[in-house]
């Protein structure tokens, strides 16, 4: 006791000798309040009503407030002010607002968003679009007039050996990938227009498949040296495919008043479509491959072609000593002679001229 009484003692001397007075514990001062931060330290003064008709998420001045389902609106808390709401769609969609908070209380934004714009080129004039319709309804006429050439041929108990089958349904296909192919890169403003090139393409597929399974059938025949097994499968199976390969009438029904249309079907081809103006044009009652327009790939029974003795797989030549561009050149010459003279013909048949003096029927039509 002694002991500590002293040690304070001399404490307190030595705290006097150097003029040092211990000053009295101070409290600490409360940390001054920020200004404004009474203000955001209260609920905020308004909210937005979020409410959209196509589920999207949304952005309020940057800040994500979360996926907003379509027709689930959604209360969103905001400042006094001019807030930016944005929001987008799966599909790419955008939506940008600026929205003036000028009073407490709720306000409601609608959320629109226009259609989705297609991705991929511009729509293209309909008249670009018609014409590329009309060749590709070309080229469809040309491989019908070939699968029935084939069915001529494949009729006879050997046919299967006529290589020139497998030629005629190739070029023939050949001329139908070629006329579909500037359509897939089409597109039109015209739903009806869009309904068309769906159908052109779905048949693309058809017969390019009609053609692969016919030419097997055919190669499988050829090694059997009849129709068994393999090759009589694949022959049904291209036969029963062949109604896919048409194009609908009702293609034909919405174009026949689109001039580009019938700009692209050659004028002998204009009748048999009802497109037709010139009064001297008939029908010949024959189909030409559209690879090779004066080769006559279909022969309509009792028609003009065949009166004048032609059959299918003819190549015609000339008339009169003037050669034949197209089958309008055979129709003008026929409309110059009399019915029933003869009139000297020349036309190609496997693979030997012919040069003839055929009959010429009387002719439909007014002349």
């Amino acid at each position: 006791m002694k002991n500590f009484t002293a040690v304070a003692i001399l404490t307190l001397v030595a705290c006097s000798a150097h003029g040092q007075v211990l000053p009295p514990p101070v409290a600490p001062k409360p940390a001054p309040t920020p200004r404004g931060g009474a203000e955001r330290s209260r609920a905020p003064l308004a909210s937005l009503l979020l409410h959209a008709e196509v589920s999207c998420t949304v952005e309020v001045d940057g800040k994500p407030t979360g996926a907003l389902e379509a027709f689930v609106p959604r209360s969103v808390p905001v400042t006094l002010g001019e807030r930016l709401v944005t929001a987008a769609t799966a599909d790419g969609r955008r939506f940008v607002e600026k929205v003036d908070v000028g009073s407490a209380g709720q306000k409601v934004v609608m959320i629109r968003f226009e259609a989705a714009r297609p991705v991929g080129p511009p729509p293209v004039p309909d008249a670009v679009f018609d014409e590329a319709l009309g060749r590709a309804w070309l080229a469809f006429e040309g491989f019908e007039a070939a699968s029935r050439y084939r069915e001529r041929v494949l009729a006879a108990r050997n046919g299967f050996r006529d290589l020139t089958v497998n030629q005629a349904l190739y070029n023939a296909m050949q001329a139908v990938l070629m006329a579909a192919k500037p359509l897939e890169a089409m597109t039109s403003a015209d739903a009806g227009r869009t309904r068309i090139k769906d159908e052109v393409l779905r048949a693309t597929a058809a017969v390019k498949q009609h053609t692969e399974l016919m030419a097997k059938a055919i190669t499988a025949a050829q090694k059997n040296k009849k129709w068994l097994g393999e090759g009589q499968d694949l022959r049904a199976q291209a036969e029963a495919l062949e109604p896919a390969t048409r194009l609908s009438p009702g293609v034909l029904d919405t174009l026949r008043e689109s001039a580009a249309f019938r700009s692209a079907i050659p004028f002998e081809r204009q009748l048999v479509l009802g497109l037709a103006a010139d009064p001297r044009d008939f029908d010949l009652g024959a189909t030409p491959l559209p690879s090779s327009p004066l080769t006559l790939l279909a022969i309509q029974p009792g028609g003009v072609a065949e009166q004048l003795g032609l059959k299918a797989g003819d190549r015609l030549l000339s008339g009169g000593g003037a050669p034949f561009q197209s089958l309008w050149d055979l129709k003008l010459y026929l409309r110059e002679q009399s019915p029933g003279t003869k009139a000297p013909l020349v036309f190609e048949r496997g693979g030997k001229v012919q040069q003839r003096e055929v009959k010429v029927p009387a002719l439909p039509g007014p002349g």
